[in-house]
């Protein structure tokens, strides 16, 4: 893959089996799928049940084969769909804190003057100093985050991705209003 995966859309088809392991023919034995992301469907395109398998001495489903593909799957459709909620919670609070004018971009601080400001750029500025210029308007630059204080890993609205989906969706949403910005970024 050329590109870092962003969305489900992004997960290329899977190929699944699953087993049934029932005493009748004429039941179910399961059979291989494709498992596709994108349009979200799954398409069996062979079914155990048709093949020459008498079935005997089994009892039931013994689930998805190839597991550790269909792990990773399942991991990666969980993580994508989060990083989809998490852009999508990034979004709406950018377009609520922009309609009542209550925004501010999202770093992170080192504990050393600098602040990651995620999306945009690094900014040299202490904790509390840091801001930037739209359209007139001083805005701060908040940190979600200290690296140097905080002990726990961040929490899913301080994380880079979050900070990066909401800071240029200020900035996208300002732009719309023909507002620009200005940051002082570190050389």
């Amino acid at each position: 893959m050329n590109h870092p995966m962003q969305s489900v859309s992004d997960i290329p088809p899977l190929i699944a089996t699953s087993v049934v392991r029932d005493s009748e023919q004429d039941q179910t034995h399961g059979g291989g799928c494709i498992v596709d992301p994108a349009s979200q469907s799954v398409q069996q395109v062979n079914d155990w049940n048709t093949t020459n398998n008498d079935g005997s001495g089994h009892s039931r489903d013994r689930g998805l084969r190839s597991s550790p593909l269909v792990f990773l799957f399942m991991l990666l459709l969980s993580v994508a769909a989060f990083a989809d909620s998490l852009q999508a919670k990034a979004h709406a609070k950018a377009a609520n804190d922009v309609k009542w004018q209550s925004y501010v971009f999202f770093s992170w601080y080192d504990g050393w003057g600098q602040h990651s400001v995620w999306g945009i750029g690094n900014l040299k500025a202490s904790s509390n100093e840091g801001f930037a210029i739209c359209g007139g308007r001083k805005i701060s630059i908040v940190p979600s985050y200290d690296t140097h204080a905080d002990l726990r890993a961040p929490m899913p609205f301080q994380s880079k991705e979050f900070a990066a989906a909401y800071n240029k969706e200020i900035l996208r949403l300002l732009h719309l209003q023909n507002v620009r910005c200005t940051f002082e970024f570190l050389e």
